[in-house]
């Protein structure tokens, strides 16, 4: 029976494997009670860094983060539009948030827009062929009286899909937002599906 035969490779690595752990054992060691417990330690730890050497991330970054439009991405979705688009238009469509009288904190109760009717979704006879299946994000502005008067393709993995998206969305009805029980204006973001 043949014997097996370590390779220098293998055998170079559990030396310097060996030698590493030595190391560290020694720069380790201290004096007190906590040395000598035993240590418990993982390839997958990170040494922490203090949060004052942390970068300072710029307000544009996190205005870049606050309105990616790959957050309202689904599906097989890619963005079509930049973060500040996404952000011009919440602006433009959402009323600005009331201050609270005389430095009272109760906050403004408030609801969320709903869909409450939405036309049959009609499969872009262009793509047909393709047999694709159509994945958008329509941002879109919701009036008082639950219209929608603007609306904005987020994300979308064809123009053709997109533009059948928008249809149906600007022909849409939805229960408005409220705030303290009264409509206001606001802003919806709705996912759509095509299917073949």
């Amino acid at each position: 029976m043949a014997k097996p035969v370590l390779r220098p490779l293998s055998l170079t690595l559990c030396v310097l494997a060996l030698t590493c752990v030595a190391s560290v054992d020694a720069e380790t060691a201290k004096p007190t009670k906590a040395a000598r417990a035993p240590v418990k330690t993982s390839m997958s730890q990170t040494p922490a860094v203090a949060p004052s050497a942390m970068p300072a991330i710029s307000p544009q970054v996190q205005l870049a983060r606050k309105y990616s439009p790959i957050q309202y991405c689904h599906g097989a979705s890619y963005p079509a539009v930049s973060w500040m688009q996404v952000r011009d238009f919440q602006d433009q469509h959402s009323p600005s948030a009331a201050a609270p009288p005389n430095g009272s904190s109760v906050k403004p109760v408030a609801t969320n827009p709903k869909l409450a009717t939405i036309p049959k979704l009609e499969y872009p006879e262009s793509m047909r062929a393709s047999a694709m299946d159509g994945a958008v994000s329509v941002m879109v502005a919701v009036t008082r009286e639950g219209t929608a008067s603007d609306a904005l393709v987020i994300c979308s993995n064809h123009s053709e899909f997109s533009a059948a998206a928008l249809l149906a969305v600007k022909a849409a009805t939805f229960a408005p937002a409220t705030r303290d029980g009264k409509p206001v204006e606001s802003v919806a973001t709705l996912p759509i599906d095509f299917h073949p």
